[in-house]
């Protein structure tokens, strides 16, 4: 067997140290890649701890706007229906206001209506009481009329509406029809009514009836048919 020689040994430890070296320095260049990948690593995941927490406040406030916008709808929805009360009783007022409007235009009527009936009791009563009942000199049956179709067949806008015979417009508390037999213009005496005008004529007055004007229909109706005392002044 043949023994190296010392130069053939030199270069075989030479060469085992040139590996070793090579070896040595790769673990150490792959140490420090694992090393540096540890390092990102740790990064990365302090990165996403980070993100996370970000991301956890985030949505901590999303969720206190989303309840407070519902807080705010479930407000808003409230104020709607108060405004929808409110503009109930609004109208409910407008409607009760009109009524009450209605009301009153219906008690001024009748306040006037009493006023004047008041009025038209106290002229009778100061015309007639002068008059002991011996002046009477007869007795008539006495009705009353109004203006209107139901009257006179004639309404407003029609030719000779509110006119009488003689030509004068009839006036309450003034006009009367009488009979032919009485002239136009006689002065009429009539018991608890107070004097009157002769100023118009009627198909259905004849004999001994007289036909009372009075303007407002219903107080015609309610008038109706009277037998009272007359007394022809001139």
């Amino acid at each position: 067997m043949n023994l190296p020689t010392n130069k053939e040994t030199k270069n075989y430890i030479i060469a085992f140290a040139l590996f070793a070296t090579s070896v040595f320095t790769s673990n150490a260049i792959h140490q420090n890649d694992i090393n540096k990948l540890k390092e990102n690593e740790k990064t990365l995941h302090n990165k996403i701890s980070i993100l996370s927490q970000e991301i956890t406040s985030k949505d901590e406030r999303i969720k206190k706007i989303n309840n407070n916008i519902q807080a705010k709808d479930e407000r808003l929805n409230e104020y709607k229906g108060e405004v929808s009360d409110y503009k109930k009783e609004i109208n409910e007022l407008k409607e009760n206001n009109k009524k009450l409007q209605e009301e009153r235009k219906e008690l001024k009527k009748k306040q006037q209506a009493a006023q004047n009936k008041s009025k038209e009791k106290q002229v009778s009563r100061g015309q007639s009481s002068s008059r002991s009942s011996a002046n009477w000199t007869d007795t008539y049956e006495v009705t009353a009329y109004h203006a209107g179709f139901e009257s006179t067949g004639k309404s407003p806008g029609d030719n000779g509406y509110g006119v009488t015979a003689s030509g004068a417009t009839v006036q309450e508390g003034r006009t009367i029809a009488c009979p032919p037999e009485i002239p136009l213009g006689t002065k009429i005496d009539i018991e608890t009514v107070g004097v009157r005008v002769c100023e118009d004529r009627g198909g259905a007055i004849k004999g001994k009836i007289l036909d009372l004007y009075i303007a407002d229909a219903n107080k015609v109706w309610d008038w109706g048919r009277k037998k009272l005392k007359i007394k022809i002044l001139n």
